[in-house]
């Protein structure tokens, strides 16, 4: 979410391996929960150093900023969704924290 909130246009995937080719970071044992960790952590690192604002910003800001792109880019996705695909498509903009759905209850239509 932050490295598309910094660079917004820039094509390609955002999946980790397509990060790590972007910002210079060596990603060894893909997959592996260890690797992928280190690896993720090296991305914010440099992201941070080429991004300052965000860089320098306060933990507590740095995740509202999360929590907002989070949203705005799930109503983005939903839109574009409905506009080329599926025009119920629902887009869930919760994060980190993705309710769980509730089933019907017993009885009830």
């Amino acid at each position: 979410m932050i490295d598309k909130h910094v660079d917004k246009y820039r094509k390609g995937k955002r999946a980790l391996y397509a990060l790590c080719a972007h910002y210079g970071v060596s990603l060894d044992d893909a997959h592996d929960a260890r690797a992928d960790a280190v690896a993720a952590a090296r991305v914010v690192r440099r992201l941070g150093e080429e991004h300052q604002p965000v860089g320098v910003m306060p933990l507590a800001d740095l995740h509202g900023l999360q929590v907002r792109e989070a949203a705005e880019q799930s109503l983005s996705l939903q839109a574009y969704l409905r506009r080329t695909a599926d025009p119920a498509a629902v887009v869930e903009p919760a994060w980190p924290l993705i309710p769980r759905m509730r089933e019907p209850a017993a009885g009830r239509d």
